[in-house]
């Protein structure tokens, strides 16, 4: 199976809006994901100088 970075940030995403944002009594922490501390990807993009 072939899984992309953007398929993992959007798992991550989806579990904390179902379990963060759900208003149950339980007490849920953004630690119980189990996509929790998967970088984010930084991108940083250059124009070459012509010298």
């Amino acid at each position: 199976m072939y899984v992309q970075y953007s398929d993992i940030q959007d798992a991550r995403t989806e579990w904390n809006n179902n379990h963060l944002d759900s208003g149950t009594s339980e007490e849920v922490d953004e630690f119980n994901n189990p996509y929790f501390g998967f970088p984010q990807m930084v991108r940083f993009a250059f124009n070459p100088n012509g010298k």
